[in-house]
């Protein structure tokens, strides 16, 4: 799985693009990360009205340490395979959190 670090022109700004596979409905909240760098997510919100999505953001939020404002979903609203932004963090970084978790 590959993830990508993107700077905005200005310098100040950067930000991550995780790719990630998500379960709904599973029997808890967790996040897993393989030694390949692939990042799972279990939420055991249902896929329904944004619910899981919510939950999605929720859980990486307080696993990356940043607040909720700062992540935002690009890709795959409707999909198990998601891609992430994260504001503030660079690739690197935010998989090291991730992985420290």
């Amino acid at each position: 799985m590959q993830h990508r670090s993107v700077a905005q022109s200005d310098g100040a700004r950067v930000t991550a693009a995780l790719r990630i596979r998500v379960r709904a409905r599973a029997s808890s909240n967790k996040v897993y990360t393989s030694p390949e760098g692939e990042v799972r997510i279990y939420v055991t919100a249902a896929p329904e009205a944004g619910k899981a999505n919510d939950a999605i953001i929720a859980l990486l939020a307080k696993a990356l340490g940043v607040g909720r404002r700062s992540i935002t979903l690009v890709k795959g609203h409707t999909a198990r395979d998601k891609v992430f932004s994260i504001e503030g963090l660079d690739t690197v970084e935010a998989m090291s959190r991730l992985v420290g978790d």
